[in-house]
């Protein structure tokens, strides 16, 4: 894949700079990718020898050590050649109360990391993964609203879309936190495999969700393979919500749902 519509990097044969990116002189780091590429861009991967030397990504100095920096716009991250692998966590951000934000995945593998994909407070996400996998994350995939910077937000229709992907011995495979009045959530999960960990998919005071659960595996789950949990705080406004999960495995697992 040589199209221009591409910012390039190669952990093998790139050089980081302010011109790089095209498929002749591709950027080294996705760190440099990331600040380049344009809001709405896409990113390609070379994944050629990325397992025993993953990418990582935008971090910046704290009291508590290194962290990840947010990522303030809508980006697409695909692997080329083969699967990239990435060893930290994507962190997204909105800039504004009203912002929505526009990320695609694609074969990609996400291992060993605190988190693999978070969303931080975006009031409206709309999220398309396919042919990644996501393995050994304290949260595979993480929307979380926190606290007094998350109320100041306006909370918005989302959606996530992932298919033909696999979670392997994540704590939280896919979870989603407080969404507040009028913020629903549109869920669809297809031909994926769950394996191993506290949950799979886990909706935590989520006023609305509509969640469509097709031709998927989940197996080992200590806690449950898909859990909802209520409770009763003033900011969250229970709505109309619902789950249907269809031609779907769930076994050796404490509790389906």
């Amino acid at each position: 894949d040589q199209g221009s519509d591409c910012l390039y990097v190669s952990h093998l044969s790139g050089d980081d700079s302010p011109q790089c990116g095209s498929f002749a002189v591709p950027c080294r780091t996705l760190t440099q990718a990331l600040l380049l590429v344009n809001d709405g861009g896409k990113i390609c991967l070379n994944g050629k020898d990325s397992e025993s030397n993953p990418y990582e990504c935008l971090k910046r100095d704290s009291p508590n050590g290194n962290e990840f920096k947010t990522i303030e716009k809508s980006v697409s991250i695909q692997g080329v050649s083969s699967p990239a692998h990435i060893s930290c966590g994507l962190v997204f951000a909105s800039r504004s109360k009203y912002g929505s934000v526009k990320v695609s995945l694609s074969n990609l593998v996400f291992n060993n990391s605190r988190y693999g994909l978070v969303f931080l407070n975006v009031p409206s996400y709309h999220v398309v993964i396919s042919k990644c996998k996501f393995i050994n994350c304290s949260k595979a995939i993480f929307m979380l609203w926190e606290g007094s910077q998350g109320s100041s937000f306006t909370s918005k229709r989302s959606s996530l879309e992932v298919t033909d992907s696999e979670f392997r011995n994540n704590t939280f495979s896919i979870e989603f936190g407080p969404k507040f009045k009028n913020g629903s959530i549109k869920v669809s999960l297809s031909n994926l495999l769950f394996d191993n960990g506290t949950y799979g998919v886990a909706l935590v005071n989520v006023s609305s969700f509509d969640v469509v659960i097709a031709k998927c595996k989940f197996f080992n789950f200590s806690k449950a393979a898909v859990g909802l949990f209520w409770n009763e705080i003033k900011s969250v406004i229970r709505e109309k919500s619902s789950l249907v999960a269809t031609d779907s495995k769930f076994r050796y697992n404490a509790k389906s749902l």
